[in-house]
């Protein structure tokens, strides 16, 4: 019995001794592995602690090299969170912002930099130096700061900020000194109105004495004269017309060259466009015994979006061209719908049977005081400028130009905008045709020119009215209040007091338009002078040299005004004073971005 229990016990031990056995052994294989993932462990740690001392180092060298980088910049930057502090800006951004490191508040915000700005007078006495919105927006707190402007500083210089927003809502601003390139725009800018006002003093200078020329031509023409008189009136007559039409080709083309082709899109009848560009130049065609006519009109629509007196200005070159050309056939403008990569367009021909031109000069024509040879200036005049301007109108419009020619049989020359339909009802209505004056009119013509004051005069009393002349804008005013008018016509050029001027004082003591229309008859022909006239109060223009029938169309069309107003009448009683009111308004310092 004992020796079963002994031998029981003995097995049991062996048993534990080796489960020890293999506890033991695993413990010992993990704990080998254990030791070997500290090993890794260490070694990664010391990889990674490397690897971060190492990127810390190129942190801070880039860092610096950073600062260094935006220190050295001729650019100023400055980037702003978005409570307004900030976060980082460079020294030529202090630099332009006129503030030095001594002034600058810690924590540095913009409100508090535009404050100093402010104070240091960085912005001029009244903020002058800023844009009005800008100005507004910070001295005010009204509206919204643009993303880019410029101002000037009050040494001279001038900058250009941009504000460029960030995904958090941070602002960055650069700061650019254009200096220069603000003095070259200034120059530039400059010299461009040296040029107008150059091309408007040519204009007025050549057109007066040409005036003169045509008026006195026109004028006797009416009277009975005959045989070789005749002639040379007539010599006299077609010369002048032919010089005009060269300054006027000059003058428009400077006109482009410094101001560009402007253009006034309008409702306007196609067909009625072509029939006035038909007018003008039938009566040449007619004395050349040309067959002249116009085809495909009635198939357009009733109304187009173009600017209409700049594409009757092209037809009526383009039709003058080949009228002169043509010594004898047909000229015919024709057009038609077509369909093109941008759309529908509307193309308008003309197509001549006259001299041709030759395919190597096909490409020049168009350019600048070209023509196919130097004989053809000699034989037909012509400043070589017409198609030139044609061109420039068309590209304007959007569209193009080109020709086909064949020497010897003729050319077609074509202009091609895009085809805007609008409605018929909102179509300019076509001019009234001139009828005789239902009365005749008192009319007070303010002329310095003795020549034109006998033109204008002369042609007037032919038109069945009564002139009364004057020498200036003065005189004029002295006979207002003397007596009174139908009709007031003033030049725009006069001594002591010119048109312009005198039109605001005629305005100011209480004669409306309806009651006194007042109307331009001047020199002075270009757009510009037109809105000049406008914006002064006056209803009526007439650019010098006029024919007679302009000035009968433009006087009717003035009378309508006095026709159909209930106060038109022939006194100076009863002048209202102007009167003007002003509003204070309310000022306030704000400031959410650096200027």
């Amino acid at each position: 019995m004992v020796a079963g229990w002994a031998s029981l016990l003995i097995a049991a031990l062996w048993v534990l001794s080796l489960v020890g056995f293999i506890l033991a052994t695993r413990l010992y294989v993990q704990t080998k592995r254990v030791q070997k993932l500290q090993i890794k462990l260490d070694a990664a740690e010391q990889k990674y602690a490397a690897v971060l001392n190492f990127n810390e180092s190129v942190f801070e060298g880039k860092s610096e090299l950073i600062e260094m980088t935006l220190n050295h910049m001729n650019q100023g930057v400055a980037v702003i969170r978005p409570d307004g502090r900030f976060w980082l800006y460079n020294k030529r951004a202090l630099e332009y912002t006129g503030v030095t490191e001594e002034e600058l508040p810690f924590p540095p915000t913009a409100r508090a930099v535009v404050q100093t700005q402010l104070r240091n007078g960085e912005f001029g006495l009244n903020g002058e130096l800023l844009p009005p919105d800008v100005r507004a927006f910070l001295l005010e707190g009204k509206g919204r700061p643009p993303k880019s402007y410029s101002r000037s500083r009050p040494d001279g210089t001038v900058l250009e900020i941009r504000s460029d927003p960030m995904p958090d809502g941070s602002l960055i601003q650069t700061y650019t000194d254009i200096t220069e390139l603000a003095r070259a725009k200034a120059a530039a800018e400059a010299a461009g109105q040296a040029k107008a006002s150059f091309l408007a003093t040519m204009s007025h200078e050549i057109r007066t004495p040409l005036s003169g020329v045509i008026g006195a031509a026109r004028l006797l023409s009416r009277t009975d004269i005959g045989g070789d008189q005749r002639n040379f009136l007539e010599t006299i007559t077609l010369c002048s017309e032919s010089l005009l039409v060269v300054i006027n080709d000059i003058l428009e083309y400077s006109r482009f060259e410094s101001t560009g082709v402007s253009i006034e899109e309008a409702p306007c009848d196609p067909g009625q466009i072509i029939r006035a560009a038909f007018l003008v130049t039938k009566p040449e065609a007619v004395a050349k015994g040309l067959k002249f006519e116009i085809e495909g009109a009635d198939s357009l629509p009733p109304g187009i979006l173009t600017d209409g007196k700049r594409l009757r200005q092209a037809l009526i070159n383009y039709l003058g061209n080949s009228v002169k050309f043509t010594q004898s056939g047909s000229v015919t403008i024709r057009t038609e719908i077509r369909d093109g990569e941008a759309g529908r367009m509307l193309r308008f021909t003309v197509a001549d049977t006259g001299i041709g031109i030759p395919p190597e000069a096909v490409d020049r024509l168009f350019r600048e005081f070209s023509q196919v040879d130097g004989s053809i200036t000699r034989r037909f005049g012509g400043s070589g400028l017409g198609l030139a301007i044609t061109r420039r109108v068309a590209e304007a419009l959007g569209g193009s130009v080109g020709l086909r020619s064949t020497l010897g049989q003729g050319s077609e020359f074509w202009i091609e905008i895009p085809l805007k339909e609008a409605d018929l009802n909102t179509c300019e209505l076509p001019e009234r045709s001139l009828d005789a004056p239902a009365r005749a009119l008192r009319i007070l013509v303010a002329e310095d020119v003795p020549t034109n004051q006998l033109i204008i005069g002369a042609t007037l009393r032919s038109l069945g009215h009564h002139p009364v002349i004057v020498s200036n804008g003065k005189q004029a005013l002295e006979q207002i209040e003397q007596q009174s008018f139908d009709i007031v016509m003033l030049d725009m050029q006069m001594p002591e007091i010119d048109g312009l001027e005198a039109t605001r004082r005629i305005r100011a003591m209480g004669f409306h338009s309806r009651r006194l229309p007042i109307m331009a008859i001047t020199a002075n022909g270009f757009d510009s002078d037109k809105e000049a006239c406008r914006v002064a109060g006056m209803d009526g223009f007439v650019a010098k040299p006029f024919d007679p029938m302009d000035v009968a169309r433009e006087i009717n069309r003035l009378t309508v005004s006095i026709s159909n107003s209930t106060d038109a009448m022939h006194s100076n009683a009863g002048v209202n004073k102007l009167e003007t009111t002003s509003a204070a308004q309310s000022a306030g310092n704000s400031g959410a971005q650096a200027a």
